[in-house]
């Protein structure tokens, strides 16, 4: 976003510049073959897989568990207004830890609870095939402890089990455009 504010779960709509990288994700994912195309309910990620989706002819499947993560009193703020407001918030955000009970964030565990459970169940329902899930930089910035940018494209394998690994993470080539890797 523009204003560099954390969103959250607030349901903010795409501007021309998502689109835009919607667009660039879409034709980037077209050999991959895939099979199914899932989604945060979010709209700013579920419009970004509608336009997946549809480069694929395939339907859009919404699971709310991938939904961001709830940021407490990150959500509306800039970096540097939590750094005056809640320093010690924007302190263990930045150190990549577990944020203080007056950040009142979604635990890190409950968002990794989440977000596997879905893997694995869409993982079962797709088994062997390639399969687009759309979601937010909150819940990848927990499951991988780094920094991704928007409309980045990563790779994770599922299984054997319930197991994953990452197999390529935030690759911005598919964004040639000048001013879309944000």
């Amino acid at each position: 976003n523009l204003e560099h504010k954390f969103q959250g779960l607030s349901d903010i709509p795409l501007n021309e510049t998502g689109r835009e990288q919607a667009l660039c994700i879409a034709s980037a994912l077209q050999s991959l073959q895939l099979a199914a195309v899932w989604s945060s309910p979010l709209s700013r990620a579920a419009d970004t897989a509608a336009v997946v989706a549809e480069a694929a002819g395939l339907p859009l499947r919404l699971d709310e568990r991938l939904r961001e993560r709830n940021l407490g009193v990150l959500e509306g703020r800039t970096g540097k207004e939590l750094q005056v407001e809640f320093p010690e918030v924007w302190k263990a955000w930045n150190a990549f830890e577990e944020l203080p009970p007056e950040g009142k964030v979604e635990p890190q565990a409950e968002v990794v609870r989440r977000v596997e459970a879905a893997l694995f169940e869409i993982a079962a329902l797709h088994p062997g095939k390639a399969v687009a899930l759309v979601a937010h930089g909150g819940i990848l910035r927990v499951l991988f402890q780094k920094m991704f940018g928007n409309a980045s494209i990563s790779k994770v394998a599922i299984g054997p089990g319930r197991t994953w690994r990452p197999l390529e993470l935030d690759d911005t080539s598919h964004l040639v455009t000048p001013g879309l890797k944000v």
